[in-house]
């Protein structure tokens, strides 16, 4: 990376509205061998809102014995994020499932294996 690329360390880092995210969704078979596109699956978030201040919290593998701490803090700065969340881990873990649910956090399912 060159000097003029390198952000100074005692900078902090900014993101601007102004770059857009581009739609990379892509078509996917379908059961029966028609493609649809994801839209068609998933519910896709704008980003028309999105400001400089902005900032994504993702969690993975998830949730665990500390996740309840965690909610608390969030809640405490009134902070939403996104969990992407185990399958045996959210068989272990209803009550964080459901109050990650409850207090408006986005969740996600990262996979399930027995």
């Amino acid at each position: 990376m060159s000097k003029t690329n390198m952000q100074a360390a005692d900078q902090p880092a900014k993101l601007s509205a102004s770059s857009q995210f581009r739609d990379t969704s892509t078509s996917m078979k379908a059961k029966d061998a028609s493609r649809k596109t994801l839209d068609a699956h998933f519910k896709i978030h704008s980003n028309k809102h999105i400001t400089d201040q902005t900032i994504f919290l993702t969690f993975d593998d998830g949730p665990s014995a500390t996740s309840n701490q965690l909610l608390d803090v969030l809640k405490a700065h009134q902070v939403k994020a996104t969990f992407f969340m185990l399958g045996p881990q959210i068989k272990e873990h209803p009550a964080a499932v459901k109050r990650l649910h409850q207090e408006g956090h986005q969740l996600g399912a990262s996979w399930y294996y027995p």
